[in-house]
Order: C-alpha cells, then sequence, then structure tokens
C-alpha cells in the first residue's frame, strides 16, 4: 500500500486524531527471526517471506522519520535492561511536560 493510500485511510478512520506519542520497537529481520526461533513455533503471520517483514519494516521506519515529533524509535537490539531506561526517560519526559 502506498502512503498516500496509507495516509487517507488513517484520515478516514480517525481524521485528526492522533496519538501524543507511538513507540516503535525496531529490531533488524535477523534478530528478529533469531529471537522467535529460539522462543517457539512460527505462527501463520510470522512465516511470510523476508521481503514483506522488509518492506514493512521500511515503512514504519519511514513514517517515524516523517512524524519525528510523535514517534519514537526505541532499538530493540539492546539489552532489555537499556531499553528499560530509556522507556523509563521516555515516561519522565512526559510527565515534566
Amino acid at each position: 500500500m502506498s502512503l498516500d493510500k496509507l495516509s487517507q485511510l488513517e484520515h478516514w478512520v480517525h481524521g485528526d486524531l492522533q496519538p501524543d506519542l507511538t513507540l516503535l520497537f525496531d529490531v533488524p529481520l535477523e534478530v528478529a527471526r533469531e529471537r522467535l526461533q529460539k522462543s517457539r513455533d512460527l505462527d501463520k503471520f510470522e512465516q511470510e517471506q523476508d521481503d514483506f517483514f522488509i518492506r514493512v519494516r521500511q515503512v514504519y521506519l519511514q513514517r517515524a522519520s516523517q512524524f519525528q515529533q510523535r514517534i519514537r524509535v526505541i532499538d530493540s537490539t539492546r539489552p532489555i535492561d537499556a531499553i528499560a531506561h530509556e522507556l523509563q526517560q521516555v515516561a519522565a519526559s512526559l510527565c515534566s511536560e
């Protein structure tokens, strides 16, 4: 789906309403595949071809770049405690506004 069509659909569904903050937990496909293989059997969605996930990730990252004021990309290749620390900082900055 083109970004233009996505934008039209988004506007049709919720008009001008947008969340104050969206967290995008980002990992490259290779990391996601490795983590999933260690944890469980893949479901139907997770069995999609790699090019599908690469395209989807690119669109999410493109939207994050387009809407930097409300979409925060979290590098989720890092250890959980580092991610948790960043989330605490994000939450603290929201409380101080």
